[in-house]
């Protein structure tokens, strides 16, 4: 049973537990952040107490909007990173530099033994006092399997998705793991996500493999339901959910991952239930400039129009039209 929204007439209990979650957000994920932590605090359980740290990436961003939250049993302390530490490494596959202050968080939260880290970018539909409390024993972190980067390009088995992470930050002190993270990132030049690669490299056969459902990409499944069919999702988590449908239901967590994303696209997959929370958090009040994802090819033309001239683009466009009229033959084995 899903509990109600932050003005839920019930008090705290005076042996509440105290869950650490941690959040990261540059100026493009203040709104979305604001309704990560709504959704977080609408299906808070009244025994569950939440202390939200939320990290800006420079000092340019503003999160005020953030501390007008009101609800019971939850705190949100703002924390302003280094300034500029990161700002050297180029984005990478749409993720800003800013999600480096991953690594920084043992430092940036020294009084904590471990932390539950979010992504800006994802709903929390139950309580997360029993995942926070899962036993790390001498693991850095737990975590779910990227279903999409099964065969990543490092060869790494158990390739996880570093959006949703349980951090022991007591060992990545003791083992000095930022400043090892850090010099991953800056010094090597096949890495192609970000942060996350550099997770896997220093993590890899170390991590306690988390229940899909705790960092559930749906709204992926949803949209790309060829290449991610129930049986494979199946197959690859050891689930056994009879429809899509009931694995959305089922998640704890649901990360909205990919390039639909609701804030920016009044028509994605996620945009309903997203709009539900957003009217739940301080971000209701704020106008977002939305547009159509159909519409998303034809912005994308006139990109490379600009960048390009005409005659490139009226080839790509040719080239375009070609592969349509006579798409490839499939492959005979």
């Amino acid at each position: 049973m899903r509990t109600g929204p932050f003005d839920e007439p019930f008090q705290d209990s005076p042996a509440a537990t105290p869950v650490a979650v941690a959040f990261i957000s540059d100026r493009h994920y203040v709104v979305p952040t604001a309704v990560a932590i709504a959704s977080l605090l609408c299906h808070r359980h009244r025994d569950t107490r939440y202390d939200i740290h939320v990290v800006a990436a420079d000092p340019s961003v503003d999160l005020g909007i953030l501390g007008a939250f009101d609800a019971p049993g939850a705190a949100i302390h703002l924390i302003e990173a280094p300034a500029g530490k990161y700002a050297g490494i180029p984005d990478s596959c749409h993720v800003t530099s800013a999600a480096c202050l991953k690594f920084d968080l043992p430092h940036l939260l020294p009084h904590l033994d471990r932390v539950l880290y979010l992504d800006g970018d994802v709903l929390v539909r139950e309580d997360l006092r029993a995942l926070y409390e899962t036993e790390l024993g001498d693991c850095p972190a737990a975590a779910v399997r990227d279903i999409g980067l099964d065969d990543n390009a490092l060869g790494i088995p158990d390739y996880f998705n570093a959006g949703v992470m349980l951090l022991n930050l007591k060992q990545l002190r003791e083992e000095g793991t930022p400043a090892a993270l850090e010099e991953l990132r800056r010094t090597r030049s096949d890495l192609t996500y970000m942060d996350q690669d550099c997770s896997n490299l220093l993590f890899a056969g170390r991590v306690r493999l988390l229940p899909m459902r705790y960092n559930c990409m749906y709204s992926i499944f949803q949209r790309m339901r060829n290449q991610y069919p129930l049986e494979r999702i199946n197959r690859f988590f050891g689930t056994s959910y009879a429809s899509l449908e009931a694995l959305g239901q089922d998640a704890a967590i649901l990360h909205l991952a990919g390039h639909d994303k609701p804030w920016l696209y009044f028509d994605s997959v996620s945009t309903p239930l997203w709009d539900r929370y957003r009217a739940l958090s301080p971000a209701r009040s704020l106008k977002l400039r939305r547009r159509s994802i159909r519409l998303r090819p034809i912005g994308t033309f006139a990109r490379y129009l600009r960048r390009h001239g005409p005659a490139a683009a009226a080839g790509l466009a040719r080239r375009k039209l070609l592969s349509l009229l006579h798409p490839p033959s499939p492959a005979r084995g």
